[in-house]
């Protein structure tokens, strides 16, 4: 309705002004009774109320007003016209230093900050709010970090069922999982660089706090360098939710060796291999029961020009056993050395050597490849690793990337995350000699 009073002390005039063509008047919104100044026809219904009138924020709010809206809008957005004439236009908008400079001096004034934030305050301190935006955030996640679909195949290995994108009140968490009789499992994957941020650490405090106030979740956190001890964070997991992990025995004639698909090498690795990382790439293979890969291999050149002209060998004759590895929920004593033997058969004509290392940090001394037929061709120099508070170990490499990574050397890293270097034993060489 038409607020006169309010016109005439705003505007300077009243009812008078219906004479001209098109006056402007300030009328109150039937639904929210905001002030608003508007152009309003002589003849309109509104001067007389016998109409309602509502502001655009009121009509635009209105459940059909939106998915008519929506429903225009995403018809539009799929015409490659429409698109690239928009595109254009913002392009040439933005590249009009007047109109940058018109928009920088804008919205940095105190004013215009202020009223910014203002705004912000009032929209966060409603708890709807909050609950609405924490779903919507949920339903635009359209890609996901690998760190979450490494721990996706963690999950589907231990047969445990989950949901992701979780909203519990004004928060989204990476997982739940539901237990018996027990609280339900929020677990949240934390990146090593984002999450150690000052803002995102004291978000993600508020939101264990609130977790902490509520008798039916129950919050777990994981970081991103703990994902590569899969096997320890496999029986982890299993503990929290009531779980052992199965082992199931497998036959050797029931396994299918063939060229792996570097996709499906790269997860497997991921999940697998202790160093929880693929590597450089080169000849996957992969041993598969049933179209499910049990275990795999990478084979490459040497990179490092000592280890062939040593043996007196041209890069191309030699292959490097970069990647082995054996899925921690299958079982036969004979499995590695059987795996190892069929290797063979995948490498190229003119090949005179394959060597690999074993690492006896890692518990592995090279039983495998005596079992093989593989030569023991000495040690290699001392090395390190390093291990955190909580017994969690990472190597040398991953520590490294890791720290590249956040922009960081290996010191501050290990300093930072409180991992102490450990020394360990030389690695182990073997060779295998090809006659072809």
């Amino acid at each position: 309705m038409i607020d006169w009073t309010a016109t005439s002390r705003e505007l300077g005039h009243g009812t008078e002004c219906l004479n001209l063509y098109r006056p402007k008047v300030i009328c109150r919104c039937d639904n929210c009774n905001e002030p608003h100044v508007i152009t309003i026809r002589v003849k309109s219904k509104i001067n007389n109320n016998q109409q309602s009138w509502q502001c655009s924020r009121c009509v635009g709010g209105r459940e059909e007003v939106r998915a008519k809206l929506s429903k225009s809008t995403t018809e539009q957005w799929k015409d490659d016209s429409y698109k690239s004439v928009r595109s254009k236009s913002s392009l040439d908008l933005w590249n009009d230093q007047g109109f940058k400079s018109k928009h920088h001096n804008a919205v940095n004034t105190v004013e215009s900050r202020s009223k910014c934030s203002d705004a912000a305050i009032k929209a966060w301190s409603d708890p709807v709010y909050r609950s609405k935006h924490a779903i919507s955030l949920a339903n635009q996640l359209v890609s996901r970090p690998k760190t979450e679909i490494k721990f996706d195949t963690i999950l589907l290995d231990l047969g445990i069922a989950f949901d992701t994108n979780y909203v519990v009140g004004p928060y989204t968490f990476d997982y739940i999982i539901e237990r018996i009789a027990r609280p339900k499992l929020l677990i949240e994957i934390n990146g090593n660089y984002w999450h150690t941020r000052p803002y995102v650490m004291r978000k993600d405090a508020a939101k264990s706090s609130y977790i902490d106030n509520l008798n039916d979740f129950e919050l777990k956190t994981i970081w991103e360098n703990q994902l590569s001890d899969v096997d320890r964070l496999k029986t982890l997991v299993a503990m929290w939710v009531g779980r052992e992990p199965q082992r199931r025995h497998i036959n050797l004639c029931d396994i299918e060796f063939k060229i792996a698909d570097i996709d499906d090498m790269r997860r497997f690795m991921s999940n697998y291999h202790y160093l929880g990382g693929m590597g450089r790439s080169g000849t996957c293979i992969g041993g598969y029961i049933d179209d499910e890969m049990v275990c795999g291999a990478i084979m490459a050149h040497p990179t490092r020009r000592e280890m062939y002209v040593s043996d007196g060998l041209e890069k191309s004759e030699m292959l490097e056993l970069t990647r082995f590895a054996i899925s921690s929920f299958v079982h036969n004593h004979n499995l590695g050395s059987f795996f190892l033997s069929k290797l063979i058969n995948f490498v190229p004509h003119g090949t005179k050597s394959i060597v690999s290392y074993a690492d006896p940090s890692a518990g592995h001394y090279g039983t495998i490849y005596k079992a093989a037929n593989w030569k023991f061709a000495g040690d290699t120099k001392p090395s390190y690793f390093y291990v955190n508070g909580e017994g969690w170990k990472m190597h040398k490499k991953t520590l490294y990337n890791q720290a590249k990574a956040m922009h960081m050397n290996e010191n501050e890293f290990a300093t930072k995350f409180n991992y102490k270097r450990v020394n360990s034993p030389p690695l182990k060489k073997y060779k295998l000699e090809i006659d072809q």
